[in-house]
């Protein structure tokens, strides 16, 4: 029993380990993108008077990021490409939208802090950022993660890398990683895309066996308990599906002061799952947008449906506002709440028929529902009474 609970105990310890956000000392079963980014990368290295944006698109949990990290890790750690600079990685999680000026701020308040950088014009801070990489004789790799490409952000890309363009020696490389390739982004050349396929089951099965002997945890996890965490992810192929699952059942496992994970730990996880991008970003929301996205998952729950209108979401939300005493937003201003939950790619959208107001939009919710709902209903409960 002893031995038991020291396994238990140093997995607690190595939980960073298990986390899709750790970056393990290799990559199974991505030597090819590795090759083929590293290549991109090197190119960019040695001729860094060229503007260079470089897109990585698949599906969440199939490894874009780590990718991206890996090779800039690799990069960085080599003098012979190094030379006499430095190459500095920033990692952007887009959980929340942001504007040119908040993305330039954030990557120099990494290089170089300020007090503060309100009142300071994008071209300012372009310039600002220009002089701090040539005097500091660096390179700069910057990881736009989990970018949702829609017509907003799309615009903010290419304002970037015209930035870009009026910075001596352009020492920049935006790398996007994204679910689907867009058009017309300057920079970005569609020969510079990489595209990460998902996992099949047995790969899954293989780096999941790597990970927990990585973490020294592989003999407290039941055969039933690993079968089931690589059968839900396979069918994804959704790596960070299984860290996800995993890490949730060792924290239920050491509550329970249990030594093992068993199958009805994972399953007890597994029924109230949410990404940790996706929390985040619920996290993040205006109280209405979380209103009205609470209206639109229960509609859809309730009813047992794949679509809402828009005119259905806009009924149930007024009357989820009248119930708790709020003021309900009007038609417009929930219509900027959607197109900013389609941008953070928590809900879908497209055009049906016809409405009161025209063609109207039909919006679906591409996660689970059960989780998501449970999530915003504890936020929903700790807000003001009244707004």
């Amino acid at each position: 029993m002893l031995l038991k609970q020291g396994l238990i105990y140093r997995s607690i310890v190595n939980i960073h380990r298990i986390s899709r956000e750790y970056l393990p000392p290799t990559l199974p079963f991505r030597d090819l993108e590795l090759r083929w980014l590293g290549d991109e990368l090197r190119a960019f290295i040695k001729s860094p008077e060229k503007n260079t944006g470089i897109m990585i698109v698949g599906d969440s949990g199939v490894g874009k990021s780590s990718v991206v990290e890996m090779i800039a890790r690799v990069l960085a750690s080599s003098p012979t490409l190094n030379g006499d600079r430095s190459t500095c990685f920033v990692r952007i999680n887009d959980t929340i939208p942001r504007t040119v000026h908040g993305f330039l701020s954030e990557i120099l308040n990494y290089l170089a802090p300020f007090k503060t950088t309100v009142g300071v014009s994008d071209n300012e801070l372009a310039g600002a950022l220009g002089e701090c990489l040539v005097n500091g004789d660096l390179r700069l790799i910057v990881l736009l993660d989990q970018l949702r490409l829609s017509q907003g952000t799309t615009s903010l890309l290419n304002r970037l890398m015209e930035l870009n363009d009026g910075v001596r020696s352009k020492p920049i490389c935006f790398v996007v990683s994204t679910r689907a390739a867009a058009t017309g982004l300057q920079g970005f050349d569609v020969t510079r895309t990489l595209e990460v396929k998902p996992y099949s089951k047995a790969q899954v099965d293989e780096i999941l066996t790597y990970r927990l002997r990585l973490a020294g945890i592989e003999d407290v996890v039941d055969d039933q308990a690993k079968e089931y965490i690589v059968s839900q992810a396979g069918l994804r192929g959704d790596m960070g599906y299984a860290m996800g699952l995993l890490a949730g059942s060792l924290t239920l496992s050491s509550q329970l002061k249990d030594a093992r994970i068993r199958l009805e730990h994972v399953t007890q996880v597994d029924a109230s799952y949410l990404d940790v991008s996706m929390a985040l970003a619920v996290r993040w929301l205006d109280i209405h947008e979380k209103l009205l996205l609470y209206s639109i998952c229960t509609l859809l729950s309730v009813k047992e449906q794949t679509r809402v209108s828009m005119g259905e979401a806009e009924s149930a939300y007024s009357d989820l506002c009248l119930h708790l005493n709020f003021k309900p937003r009007m038609h417009t201003q929930l219509w900027c709440y959607v197109q900013k939950l389609y941008d953070l790619g928590i809900i879908d959208t497209w055009v049906g028929g016809r409405g009161q107001r025209g063609r109207t939009t039909n919006i679906s919710v591409p996660h689970r529902l059960n989780p998501l709902i449970s999530e915003l209903r504890r936020q929903i409960k700790n807000m003001p009474k009244a707004i």
